[in-house]
C-alpha cells in the first residue's frame, strides 16, 4: 500500500496493477508485455515473493524487467534469498 500511496503521488502516467497473491501476480507478470517494473512483497499468499522472483526469472533478466522486493523481515536469510533470486 505504500508503495501505491507513493507512486500515486508522482502524478506520473502510470498504469498500476494490484494483485494479492504470489500465482495472480505471476499469471500477470508473464503474460502481460508492457510491464516496465515489478514491485512485491515478500510474503505473498499462495506463491512467496521469491518463488515468483524465480519462475520470472527463466523469461526475464533483471535489466529487461527490474523487480523489486519489499518485505518487513529483517531476517538475513530471506535477504540473501532475495539477491540470490536476482531481485534487483
Amino acid at each position: 500500500l505504500l508503495s501505491e500511496l507513493a507512486l500515486k503521488e508522482l502524478k506520473a502516467d502510470i498504469n498500476l496493477f494490484k494483485k494479492l497473491n504470489g500465482k495472480d501476480a505471476l499469471n500477470t507478470i508473464m503474460n502481460d508485455e508492457s510491464l516496465d517494473l515489478v514491485i512485491m512483497d515478500l510474503n505473498l499468499p499462495l506463491m512467496t515473493g521469491v518463488e515468483v522472483l524465480k519462475e520470472v526469472r527463466k523469461k526475464y533478466s533483471m535489466k529487461k524487467l527490474p523487480i523489486v522486493i519489499f518485505t518487513s523481515s529483517d531476517s538475513a536469510a530471506d535477504i540473501k534469498s532475495i539477491y540470490a533470486s536476482n531481485a534487483n
